[in-house]
């Protein structure tokens, strides 16, 4: 049969946001589920902008034995003193340091998010959860009980592939709603870097399907 329906695909909206900062973006859908047939459910983000151009941001489960392991091949250090948790800047990230830093990451980014769209008692009481799969169907809840879903600005940034991409880290702001005046959102030198770098006409551009939270691919806090 032929029938064009609104579930038929159109082209435009496979089309990723383009690098920069972003107005007037929508938070499309929140789900829980695989990113391919047979794949795990994983929680995933994705926001499109008017023209129906999308970046999706994938929130991978912390996998602490390859945290672990990481922490031992590619040693880092601490980038700054935490007394709570005995961190001392510069000495060795240790193992199991590694993936209390990873959680915590993992945390800090989604709370980022979700603090532009909830007042922050709401997304401490709603999201406690003890696994992965708790945690991102209570996100999932959380998100469906929006009634209007506010318009925000949003930086994106190719990965190291071109993939038009979120920030990889919560440490500089990446998201705000439009009703902020002014914007606090700034690229940094290592996003200006990236967007100048890939930015040439033969440069791939599409969607992240985002990467694991590592200790060694973030700084602790």
């Amino acid at each position: 049969m032929f029938e064009i329906t609104k579930d038929t695909q159109d082209p435009s909206n496979n089309q990723p946001i383009p690098y920069g900062i972003n107005e007037n973006v929508k938070l499309e859908s929140v789900e829980f589920s695989p990113l391919k047939d047979g794949g795990d459910n994983v929680l995933t983000y994705t926001f499109a902008d008017a023209q129906g151009r999308q970046v999706r941001k994938v929130m991978w489960n912390v996998d602490p034995e390859r945290v672990r392991e990481n922490a031992v091949k590619y040693p880092k250090q601490h980038g700054r003193d935490n007394k709570n948790q005995g961190y001392v800047k510069g000495a060795d990230i240790k193992p199991d340091e590694a993936v209390q830093i990873a959680y915590a990451d993992f945390l800090a980014y989604n709370k980022h998010i979700l603090n532009r769209y909830f007042e922050e008692d709401v997304v401490i009481e709603k999201t406690s959860a003890k696994t992965y799969e708790e945690f991102s169907k209570k996100v999932v809840d959380l998100f469906d009980s929006l009634e209007q879903v506010p318009l925000v600005r949003l930086i994106v940034i190719p990965n190291n592939a071109g993939y038009a991409s979120l920030p990889n880290n919560h440490y500089t702001a990446f998201i705000e709603r439009m009703d902020v005046n002014p914007s606090g959102l700034k690229l940094n030198n290592y996003m200006q870097q990236q967007i100048e770098t890939h930015s040439k006409p033969d440069s791939p551009e599409g969607f992240d399907s985002g990467s694991p939270f590592e200790a060694n691919e973030a700084a602790d806090f």
